[in-house]
């Protein structure tokens, strides 16, 4: 899985085109590669939802466990009531 994250944001945490990077929320960790794009803003990270593995059968058994859902809090809006399947506060590293 490919990690897009804000060039200047990767370079300040030693972080670089490719390299395999672990995004820690307050549930759990996944990893993937770090890809640079400029069009993601500095404060933010995109990686493919639903998107990964969550049972590695034979065919995937080598790939990384990159599945959103390890990262992503179940949680509402607090105005609305509504999910908010695409917002989870992460940390990144170099893995």
């Amino acid at each position: 899985m490919y990690i897009e994250i804000n060039p200047r944001t990767a370079s300040e945490r030693g972080i670089g085109n490719g390299d395999r990077v672990r995004i820690r929320s307050s549930i759990g960790s996944i990893e993937g590669y770090c890809k640079y794009f400029e069009g993601v803003r500095p404060d933010t990270l995109v990686f493919p939802m639903e998107h990964g593995h969550w049972a590695h059968g034979r065919w995937a058994k080598e790939r990384l466990p990159g599945h959103s859902g390890y990262v992503t809090v179940n949680q509402s809006d607090r105005i609305t009531g509504q999910c908010t399947y695409y917002t989870t506060k992460v940390s990144i590293e170099r893995a």
